[in-house]
C-alpha cells in the first residue's frame, strides 16, 4: 500500500514589515467571527489569507474578492440582484457570485437580510487557483489505540462526530460555534495533538465535470472504430471490434461504478447495476453495507438513495455510455464493455457538489467497503471518475489507497480519473495521484485524427490517452431520455451536443480495462490494480508523431500512448512480444529501415521489447545476419508489463544495398519468431580506417576497444619521408576514431598517422594504397596506439601452456585491467526551481572512453525528496532513471552515488541516501557505448511548495 512517508519536515518562520507585501484580505478586519482570523492564530506561508495542511505540507488559501458562502434558515429568501448562486454545499448552503466588491459592510448588510443565517469566505488554492469552502467540519485521522470518544469528548468546541463511511479511524467532527475561518484555524490547531495522524478541513469544491461539447450510431462510433469518417484517420481508434471478436462485451459480473452526477436507471441502452442484497423501498440495509435500500448506488450529495439524475444532470448518463452501453440489442450506440454493468454514484446533484469527506466516502462505496469500515461487500471493479481540477486532499488520497488495496473484496479496485480539459501541462487532481497511489490511472483525451486534444491536460503522471472529441467528430453516446440532456433525443450525436473532453476518453478506458477484467475471469487470471495498469500502459499505439523515451516508454503529453483494446485482450493468460522504437511499432513482418552509412562505419538505433501479456514473456535468442547485429542482448524474462531495450547496429564492411531479418526467438506461441526486416545502405570513401587504442596489444580494433579521436589526423605522405610536410593531404579523426579520405585520384598512396603522446601497436606505421580504378576503395586501414603513460594488462587462456599469448590462445576481455578510470564532473550549483524541470549538462571530450561500467556522483539540496524524478541522459539521448520520487518528506542528496552493483535498490534508501544505491533502472544500458559528447542530468520537481540547488556531479567511467 502506497503511504507517504511521514516523518516532520522542519520549517523556518519569519516576520515581515506588512508594508512590503501586498495587501492581503486576511489584513481586512472583518468584524464577523466566521470571517476573522482565531485570535493567536498565525499563517505561515508569505503571501496567503489562510492555510491548510495536507502530507505535512502548508496549502496557501486567499479569500476569493467575487464569492461568498450564504447559510440560509428558510426556503425562500429575497437576494439583492447583484448576488448570483453558483453552487450549493450539500443543502447547507450556497456559494454566491456577487458583483460588488466584498466588505465588512457588505457583509453585515447581507447577514440583516431576512432568511440569512451567516456569510463565510470562499477560498482560493493558491497553487491551484481551486475553490473551497468550509462549513463547520473537519475530518480526522485518529492514531492507533486513540479511542474516539475519550478524543472528541477533551474538545469542548465540537459539538458532534461520526464516523466516515468506510474507515475505521477517521472520523468527521463538527464545530459548535465555528464557522468559515474560524473552523479552518480551529482544525490547523488540531495538527498538533499527539492522538491525530492528520486533520483536515471538510472542504466543498467547486469540482468539474470533464466535458467538452464540440462538433456534429455502430457507424457514429469512430472511437470504436475509426474509418475515416468525416475527416478523421483511419485507425486512430482502440480497435474495438477486434477486442470484441476475442470477448464480446464482457460480462455483467463486472461491474463500472461511476461517480458522477446520476445515472438514468430507465434508459433502455444502459445495464444498470440492482444490488442483489437490497430489498427495494423495505426501509432497511438488507445486505449489512451501511446504506438503506441502495439499489441502483447512492448519493452522496445528501445521503439519500436517490441516485438518479436530475434537473440539468446530464454528464454521468453520457459518461456510462461511453463504457457500457448495450450492444446487439438493435438500439442505440454500443458502450466497449457492453454486458457490464454500472453503478450510479452522485457526487453532484443539480448545481450541489458532495463535500470532502462524502467524496471519499464515494470512492469507498464504490470499491465496496462498508460504511464502518472494517468489512467488505460487491460493489464495483472499476470506479470511472470523469471529474476533478480541486486542490490535493488526505482525506481522498487516502481512500483511493484503501480502494486500492482492500476494494474489490481484497483484490483491489482501480481507479480511473480524467487528467483535465484546461490545456495545461498540469494533470489535475485527484488524477494526479497516479503518480503516487498505483492502482489510480490517469487518462487524457485523443482527436479523430489521432492527435492530442488541444484541451487535454498533459504532464508526468498521465498514465494513457483515450479517443475523445477535440477534431472533426465528438463523440455518439447515450443521454437522458427526451429533452432533459444535452440533445433533443436519447442519444448525444457526433455534432454540437455530442459528447467529449476527457470526461468520455476516462470511461472508454474505463470500458476496455472492464472488458480486460471480464477475459481474465474467463481464462483464471487474478488482475489486480498495479497489474492492470501496467497491462494499459504497454498495450498502446505510439501516436501523435511524439517520441517516446525508449526506456520508459512514455511521453509526457501521450503518457504511454492510446491505448489499445485488441492487443490487451490478445495478451491475458498469455506472453504477448511487442517491439517499438521511439516513434512507432515495428509489428512482425514490418521493415526497419537503418538508413545510409560509409563502410567501416557503423550506425545504432534502439528497440524497446514490451510484454504486453500477462504470462511470462521468454526472450531465448536474437538472430541477424551481418553486417547487423545486436549488440547488448542478453536472455530477458519479462513479466507483466516489463519491458528490455535492445540496440541493433549495422556496420557493412563494404558498400552496397543490405537487407536481412532480425528474428526475436520467444515463448510468444503466436509469433515465436518474430521477424523484423532490416535495411541499409552503405557507401565508401576512396581511403578510410580507424585509430584506436589497442588494450590488449593485439593490433586489431576489437569491440571491447574504443576509437581516439582527440589530437590524432592522418595524412597523405607524399614524398614518403615518414614526415608531415607543409601541403599533404590530411583528414582528421573523428570522435569514435575513425578517419576518410571521400575522393581520391587515382594512383599509390603513403597513408600515416600523427597521435601525440601514443605509441604505436600495430606493425605497420603506415599502409601503402594503390587505387588503381575510379572504382577502387581501400577500408581497414587502421592503426592501433597504446598511451604512454598507461598501464595495459589482460588476462588470456594459455590453451598451449607456454606462458605467452599466441597461436590459438584466447584473450578473455571480461579481465582487461584498466590501469586508471575517466571521471568528468560539474561543478557549478545551479536551481532546482519548484515544480518545473531543470537539466546540467557534462561534456566528454573526444578522448572519452567507450563505456563497460558507468557510477554516477550527485549531491543536492531540497526539502522534500519525493518531489524529484531524476534521469541521466546520454549524448545519443538514450535515457537512465537514477530516482522516481523516493525519500517522502527527506531532504537532500548526500555524497550519493548511483552504481548498477550496490546491493540496495535506491527505492529502499532512505533521505539523505549517502552512499551507493542501485538506481531505478540499470546504468549497464549505456555500456558499449562512447562516452564522447554532452551528458544531461535532468531533475524534475513533480510538486509544488519545494525546492533546491544542484550541488555537484559526476560521472565515474571505466572502459573495460
Amino acid at each position: 500500500m502506497f503511504k507517504r512517508n511521514r516523518r516532520p519536515v522542519r520549517r523556518s518562520y519569519r516576520f515581515e514589515r506588512l508594508e512590503l507585501r501586498t495587501m492581503l484580505a486576511s489584513d481586512v478586519v472583518w468584524n464577523n467571527v466566521n470571517w476573522d482570523a482565531l485570535a493567536g492564530s498565525e499563517v505561515p506561508l508569505k503571501d496567503a489569507d489562510a492555510f491548510y495542511s495536507i502530507d505535512d505540507r502548508f496549502v496557501g488559501l486567499n479569500v476569493s474578492t467575487s464569492k461568498l458562502v450564504i447559510g440560509l434558515d428558510q426556503s425562500s429568501v429575497d437576494l439583492p440582484a447583484f448576488l448570483s448562486g453558483d453552487f450549493g454545499l450539500g443543502g447547507r448552503a450556497r456559494v454566491y457570485q456577487t458583483t460588488q466588491e466584498l466588505t465588512p459592510e457588505l457583509l453585515k448588510s447581507i447577514e440583516q437580510i431576512p432568511g440569512v443565517a451567516y456569510t463565510a469566505p470562499v477560498y482560493i488554492a493558491a497553487s491551484t487557483g481551486t475553490e473551497l469552502t468550509l462549513l463547520d467540519e473537519f475530518i480526522v485521522n485518529l492514531k492507533a489505540g486513540v479511542s474516539a470518544q475519550e478524543f472528541f469528548s477533551s474538545l469542548p468546541e465540537v459539538a458532534s462526530y461520526r464516523p466516515l463511511e468506510g474507515t475505521t479511524d477517521q472520523f468527521v467532527g463538527r464545530f459548535a460555534s465555528s464557522t468559515g475561518r474560524k473552523a479552518l484555524d480551529r482544525a490547523n490547531l488540531l495538527q498538533d495533538s499527539q492522538q491525530v495522524e492528520w486533520v483536515e478541513p471538510n472542504f466543498y469544491q467547486n469540482w468539474q465535470r470533464f466535458y467538452t461539447p464540440n462538433d456534429p450510431r455502430f457507424g457514429n462510433l469512430w472511437h470504436l472504430n475509426n474509418t475515416g469518417q468525416s475527416g478523421g484517420l483511419v485507425d486512430a481508434d482502440v480497435d474495438m471490434p477486434e477486442a470484441w471478436d476475442i470477448n464480446r462485451g464482457g460480462s455483467p459480473t463486472t461491474v463500472i461504478a461511476v461517480i458522477d452526477d446520476g445515472v438514468q436507471s430507465t434508459h433502455p441502452d444502459l445495464n444498470i447495476w440492482t444490488n442483489p442484497g437490497e430489498i427495494a423501498g423495505d426501509g432497511q440495509d438488507n445486505d449489512g453495507n451501511g446504506w438503506i435500500d441502495d439499489i441502483h448506488g447512492w448519493n452522496f450529495v445528501f445521503n439519500t438513495n436517490q441516485s438518479e439524475p436530475l434537473g440539468t444532470d446530464a454528464h454521468g448518463t453520457a459518461v456510462a455510455g461511453v463504457a457500457a452501453a448495450r450492444a446487439d440489442n438493435n438500439l442505440g450506440v454500443a458502450g466497449a464493455a457492453y454486458n457490464s454493468q454500472v453503478i450510479s454514484i452522485k457526487m453532484f446533484d443539480g448545481n450541489s457538489v458532495a463535500s470532502t469527506a462524502n467524496i471519499a466516502a464515494a470512492l469507498r462505496y464504490a470499491a465496496g467497503i462498508n460504511a464502518a469500515g472494517n468489512g467488505l461487500w460487491n460493489a464495483g471493479d472499476l470506479v470511472n471518475n470523469s471529474w476533478g481540477g480541486g486542490a490535493a486532499s488526505t482525506t481522498i488520497n487516502n481512500a483511493l489507497i484503501a480502494g486500492t488495496t482492500i476494494g474489490r473484496n481484497g483484490i483491489g479496485a482501480t481507479y480511473l480519473f480524467a487528467t483535465g480539459n484546461n490545456s495545461s501541462g498540469t494533470v489535475g487532481q485527484p488524477a494526479a495521484q497516479a503518480a503516487n497511489i498505483p492502482g489510480v490511472i490517469a487518462v487524457g483525451a485523443t482527436t479523430n485524427q489521432g492527435v492530442r486534444s488541444s484541451y487535454s491536460q498533459f504532464g508526468s503522471p498521465l498514465d494513457l490517452v483515450a479517443p475523445s472529441n477535440g477534431g472533426t467528430l465528438a463523440i455518439d453516446t447515450t443521454d437522458r431520455t427526451g429533452a432533459s440532456g444535452y440533445a433533443s433525443g436519447d442519444y448525444t450525436g457526433t455534432g454540437a451536443t455530442g459528447f467529449g473532453g476527457t470526461s468520455s476518453a476516462t470511461p472508454l478506458a474505463s470500458g476496455i480495462a472492464a472488458l480486460a477484467l471480464a477475459q481474465a475471469d474467463v481464462v483464471g487470471v487474478t488482475i489486480r490494480p498495479t497489474e492492470l495498469r501496467a497491462m494499459m500502459r504497454t498495450n498502446t499505439d505510439l501516436i501523435g508523431g511524439a517520441t517516446y523515451d525508449i526506456v520508459t516508454g512514455k511521453n509526457i503529453e501521450y503518457g504511454y500512448g492510446r491505448i489499445n483494446a485488441a492487443t490487451m485482450l490478445s495478451g491475458i493468460g498469455n506472453p504477448e512480444i511487442s517491439v517499438v522504437s521511439t516513434t512507432r511499432e515495428f509489428g512482425s513482418g514490418s521493415t526497419l529501415n537503418m538508413g545510409s552509412v560509409l563502410s567501416g562505419q557503423f550506425v545504432e538505433t534502439n528497440l524497446r521489447i514490451r510484454n504486453q501479456g500477462t504470462s511470462v514473456l521468454d526472450i531465448s535468442s536474437i538472430d541477424v545476419p551481418g553486417p547487423f547485429s545486436v549488440v547488448n542482448f542478453t536472455t530477458a524474462s519479462l513479466g507483466l508489463g516489463e519491458t528490455t531495450v535492445i540496440r541493433v547496429r549495422f556496420s557493412p564492411t563494404v558498400p552496397g544495398s543490405y537487407a536481412e531479418d532480425l528474428i526475436i526467438n520467444s515463448n510468444d506461441a503466436d509469433e515465436s519468431a518474430y521477424r523484423i526486416r532490416l535495411t541499409g545502405f552503405s557507401t565508401a570513401a576512396r581511403l578510410s580506417g580507424s585509430v584506436f587504442e589497442d588494450f590488449n596489444n593485439s593490433a586489431t580494433f576489437e569491440t571491447f576497444e574504443r576509437g581516439v579521436g582527440g589530437g590524432a589526423f592522418v595524412y597523405l605522405d607524399a614524398n614518403t619521408n615518414g614526415f608531415f610536410d607543409a601541403g599533404e593531404q590530411q583528414t582528421p579523426v573523428n570522435a569514435t576514431g575513425y578517419y576518410a579520405f571521400p575522393t581520391l585520384a587515382d594512383g599509390t598512396y603513403s597513408v600515416r598517422v600523427e597521435l601525440p603522446g601514443w605509441m604505436l601497436t600495430t606493425a605497420n606505421d603506415f599502409y601503402t594504397v594503390t587505387l588503381a580504378d575510379p572504382n577502387d576503395f581501400s577500408l581497414g586501414n587502421d592503426f592501433g596506439f597504446a598511451k604512454n603513460n598507461r598501464y595495459y594488462s589482460f588476462v588470456f587462456e594459455d590453451l598451449n601452456g607456454d606462458g605467452i599469448f599466441n597461436g590459438s590462445d584466447l584473450p578473455l576481455p571480461n579481465f582487461v585491467v584498466n590501469a586508471g578510470k575517466a571521471n568528468y564532473s560539474m561543478n557549478v550549483p545551479a536551481p532546482i526551481p519548484d515544480f518545473s524541470t531543470m537539466i546540467s549538462t557534462i561534456d566528454v571530450p573526444a578522448n572519452g572512453p567507450v563505456i563497460n561500467d558507468l557510477d554516477v556522483f550527485l549531491n543536492l539540496t531540497h526539502t522534500w525528496d519525493s518531489d524529484l524524478i531524476i534521469s541521466l541522459i546520454a549524448p545519443d539521448n538514450s535515457s537512465v532513471l537514477l530516482s522516481f520520487r523516493n525519500g517522502g518528506s527527506g531532504m537532500d542528496y548526500t555524497d550519493t552515488i548511483f552504481d548498477d552493483s550496490a546491493p540496495t535498490p535506491i527505492f529502499f534508501g532512505n533521505a539523505p541516501f549517502t552512499g551507493r544505491f542501485s538506481p531505478e533502472e540499470p546504468l549497464s544500458l549505456f555500456n558499449g557505448i562512447p562516452s564522447v559528447g554532452t551528458w544531461q542530468l535532468q531533475i524534475e520537481d513533480a510538486a509544488d511548495l519545494d525546492s533546491g540547488t544542484l550541488l555537484n556531479w559526476s560521472l565515474d567511467i571505466n572502459s573495460t
